[in-house]
């Protein structure tokens, strides 16, 4: 795992962006103007729930079979790595699906592990800000 610095980030950030921005063009290409805001709505969410509830981990946690971020933030190169350079990371997760019969059911997960530092809450802020401008250009 690379650490980067705020600048490079920030730059990092950019180039998601950048990516973001070609997954909504093709979008659009094929008429599906809902998927572009949905993904923006939920990268929106996600990224704003952080930063308002820095030590709730539910909020810090996306289930990656779930069917809406499936369909709007896994199917997005671009949003995909926009979370990875806000610290989101996958990793399993193993859960009691039914307790009476005590089965255990891995399942993928996407999890920024700790809150975020103040420092990088100004990451989180620039992200939503370059979500909002490219918003307002689609």
């Amino acid at each position: 795992e690379i650490l980067l610095l705020d600048d490079a980030k920030y730059d990092a950030l950019v180039v998601a962006s950048a990516a973001l921005h070609q997954d909504i063009k093709l979008n659009q290409q094929h008429h599906n103007i809902q998927m572009s805001q949905d993904t923006f709505s939920a990268l929106t969410k996600i990224i704003s729930n952080v930063v308002n509830h820095p030590t709730n981990t539910s909020y810090r946690t996306l289930r990656l079979e779930n069917k809406r971020v499936k369909k709007v933030i896994v199917s997005s190169f671009g949003a995909m790595e926009m979370l990875q350079i806000l610290g989101f990371r996958r990793q399993s997760s193993i859960t009691a699906t039914e307790i009476i019969r005590e089965e255990e059911k891995k399942e993928e997960i996407l999890i920024r592990n700790n809150a975020p530092s103040p420092m990088e809450k100004e990451t989180f802020q620039n992200a939503l800000k370059l979500l909002s401008l490219l918003q307002e250009r689609t």
